[in-house]
């Protein structure tokens, strides 16, 4: 019986090892690696970060099967969570026949949303209402799936996003442009942010926003 995880090793001729029919995990000469595949996405995204002679280099990818998102799908769910900034709302994308924009039903809060799952789902979106775009401790804990993810805050004064992928556990934040086709226009994406935005983010929240590989937003239990 094939199993869940596959383990891998790039030598420098190849390939090899036994893959998994959930996702591989990629031994490297320039560390470990996790990669999954679906009719969706693909991504490759760093597990450890490590000097291994001998072997083959990997290096991050990520690929929406479908193309980027259309950006009228971003300003929709930006424009929903502006009109409620004072709770958290989620909204998925989907894929069928094309990208679709849903919101779920949903217990929304000031600091949490709970909310029903939808069926191929590209991308969870939520917000952080006047809170900064960032992912706390509580979100990556819950969040072990397969897809992207993105999170919008400050809304009451300079907006922030933050995109990432998840692969079951180990994430990626990407620019906001290699995953919506358009442009970002009165947003900040997060791995643009500048000093004097820094300066705007209360202390508790600090070492997310600045520390990228710490920033993780997850689905709650049952996604």
């Amino acid at each position: 019986m094939q199993p869940v995880a596959g383990y891998l090793v790039h030598y420098k001729d190849g390939i090899q090892g036994e893959r998994g029919i959930g996702y591989d995990y990629i031994i490297a000469g320039n560390g470990v690696f996790i990669q999954a595949d679906n009719d969706l996405l693909f991504a490759r995204v760093p597990v450890a970060d490590c000097n291994i002679r001998g072997l083959g280099q990997e290096n991050p990818e990520v690929v929406l099967k479908h193309g980027k998102i259309p950006v009228t799908l971003f300003a929709l769910a930006f424009d929903a969570s502006m009109a409620v900034m004072e709770k958290e709302i989620y909204l998925a994308i989907t894929w069928d026949n094309g990208y679709h924009l849903f919101k779920t039903g949903q217990d929304p809060h000031e600091a949490n949303v709970k909310y029903d799952v939808v069926k191929n789902t590209v991308m969870d979106f939520h917000s952080h209402g006047k809170i900064p775009a960032f992912f706390s401790g509580q979100d990556n804990a819950d969040e072990q799936g397969f897809r992207l993810s993105c999170v919008v805050g400050s809304l009451d004064k300079q907006p922030m996003v933050c995109v990432r992928i998840g692969v079951y556990g180990s994430f990626l934040i990407l620019p906001w442009k290699d995953v919506f086709d358009g442009v970002l226009i009165g947003v900040k994406d997060v791995l643009e942010i500048t000093e004097e935005d820094i300066r705007e983010i209360p202390t508790e929240t600090k070492s997310f926003e600045i520390d990228f590989s710490g920033m993780w937003w997850n689905r709650l239990p049952g996604g």
